[in-house]
């Protein structure tokens, strides 16, 4: 049984299908922490604006940005893949930081034989 049984479907907020939900939550969950961030760097007295700014340039501003971006995302993105497959297959995943240090092996070999 999983704690989605438990607990019963979500109130409605007016969204139509559930994918139109699944986007509106995760720009909501995006924009959430742009703001959360900018508040924290303006707390620090830095500009937020910059901060952004250097994040999305940091993180997509040319090609060898997007691909450090990618190599560096590659071990989140298996573990998440590892932990979303046993959810489906209805099993709790606690082998999730082992497979997290074995797809940044996979992901540092693989480019060094590239």
């Amino acid at each position: 049984m999983l704690i989605s049984d438990k607990i019963g479907k979500p109130k409605s907020l007016g969204l139509k299908s559930d994918g139109v939900r699944r986007v509106a939550f995760s720009v909501a969950s995006v924009l959430l922490a742009v703001a959360i961030g900018g508040i924290l760097l303006k707390l620090f007295g830095l500009s937020a604006w910059d901060g952004l700014h250097g994040l999305v340039v940091g993180s997509f501003g040319s090609l060898a940005a997007i691909d450090t971006t990618l190599f560096m995302a590659t071990p989140i993105i298996s573990t998440g893949l590892a932990v979303a497959i046993a959810q489906q297959a209805g099993l709790f995943n606690v082998g999730a930081e082992g497979q997290l240090y074995f797809g940044a092996f996979a992901a540092n070999y693989s480019r060094k034989i590239a």
